[in-house]
């Protein structure tokens, strides 16, 4: 099933500014389109050298893409492109990221790495055998996310505002991200429903999210009923478990947003 088969968006015309992050696109980000885009399509770069052109970065460590996504989502205007490459660069290790990984047997957990200075959320989504989320939108901010470790299936419906009550919702795209697959998805590409569907395997993802955001929209996948998720939280914080309510089950219960 390929873009031009369901007639989807392709990046650049779905992008949709923020308030702190201003995405701009070029014009071969039409094939980076949501949940579609390989991790090799994507080139790496760094800041701007002394030329005023990006000079190319094969790989980053753990550390070098924390940094240099810090310092990229700093800036007024911030291409998609750019940072999809930033997040693609880096070549998951699980040594890396372990001290962020938890899990919780009701539900997946959201885990936060970097709160980047109120511009964006950076955290670790930590999957257990056979968890999912909801089908949701994005609260009209920008997400991207990279698999770190096992296999995520991602089933994209339409756009929040096509969402109809009373109608079955079904994926126009579905399709299984490996380890080190990176994508990009906004309100104006789709909604998503995001699976662990593995019954003998964990799986790890990085997520971004610009602005960050502390709720979201859930749609019923058979009525169309869309509700408002609660207030989002934190299973844990750098690295920490903090989350009382969530341990005792109260907040895994609400916790149908990714």
């Amino acid at each position: 099933m390929t873009d031009h088969d369901q007639g989807s968006p392709s990046m650049s015309t779905a992008m949709e500014a923020t308030p702190t992050m201003q995405m701009q696109t070029k014009p071969c980000a039409q094939d980076m389109r949501a949940s579609m885009m390989k991790p090799s399509q994507a080139t790496s770069s760094s800041p701007s050298s002394s030329s005023g052109a990006r000079v190319e970065k094969e790989s980053r460590t753990w550390d070098e893409m924390l940094q240099d996504l810090r310092t990229a989502l700093d800036e007024d205007s911030v291409s998609v492109e750019h940072i999809h490459s930033i997040l693609n660069s880096y070549k998951s290790r699980t040594e890396d990221w372990k001290q962020f990984a938890h899990f919780d047997d009701h539900c997946y957990t959201r885990n936060l790495v970097d709160s980047g200075n109120g511009k964006y959320n950076l955290m670790l989504l930590c999957w257990d055998m056979g968890q999912a989320s909801s089908i949701h939108d994005h609260a009209g901010s920008h997400c991207f996310m990279k698999i770190l470790d096992g296999n995520l299936v991602e089933e994209l419906f339409g756009p929040p505002h096509d969402l109809k009550e009373g109608e079955t919702l079904s994926p126009l795209v579905e399709a299984a991200h490996d380890r080190d697959g990176v994508l990009y998805i906004s309100d104006k590409i789709g909604t998503h429903r995001v699976s662990n569907t593995s019954h003998s395997r964990r799986a790890v993802s990085l997520h971004l999210y610009s602005p960050p955001y502390s709720e979201c929209h859930c749609f019923d996948e058979r009525t169309g009923t869309k509700s408002t998720s609660g207030c989002i939280s934190f299973y844990s914080e750098y690295g920490e478990v903090c989350c009382d309510d969530w341990k005792s089950g109260v907040a895994a219960k609400s916790a149908d947003y990714c």
